[in-house]
């Protein structure tokens, strides 16, 4: 099946999505720079013997591996489940709902910095955040990425 992708532009929406959920990393370090601290007195370490930095840290880890997988194992479970037109709406449709679950993945990572730097009263955001703008990057959606999406799961 050949993946035509240039009958109108797919890529609209999921670029605003991405543009959006990106930028929403960035509001949350600057809630924390004018909040908590301010930027000249801000502390970027982070302080591992406070007790929720463990946990918070770990879950944000499993989260981002997440990110990852679940996407992947929700492609091909809907696969199992129904049978595809050939065409690519039917294709995008599909990596759709699994690419916004990694975009709120990768955000919820800049989350858990979030809600870490308000409990230590600390610049650990900006870790997490670091973190979750890389998978951004990652995952910016173009045509080159989305088809070999398609391709390692084996829909085309």
């Amino acid at each position: 099946m050949k993946v035509n992708t240039t009958s109108h532009n797919i890529f609209f929406v999921p670029t605003i999505l991405w543009i959006a959920m990106l930028f929403t990393v960035f509001i949350y370090n600057f809630i924390i720079i004018s909040t908590v601290h301010g930027l000249d007195n801000i502390n970027f370490s982070i302080d591992f013997s406070h007790e929720m930095t463990t946990p918070i840290t770990a879950i944000a880890f499993l989260v981002l591996v997440s990110s990852y997988v679940l996407p992947n194992f929700l492609i091909k479970q809907t696969l199992k489940r129904f049978k595809i037109k050939d065409d690519h709406t039917s294709l995008n449709q599909i990596l759709f709902v699994p690419f916004i679950l990694r975009l709120v993945m990768l955000e919820s990572i800049a989350i858990f910095g979030f809600v870490l730097s308000i409990i230590q009263k600390n610049g650990s955001i900006f870790y997490f955040s670091f973190i979750a703008i890389v998978g951004f990057l990652f995952n910016f959606p173009t045509e080159k990425k989305w088809i070999n999406w398609i391709r390692k799961n084996k829909l085309i």
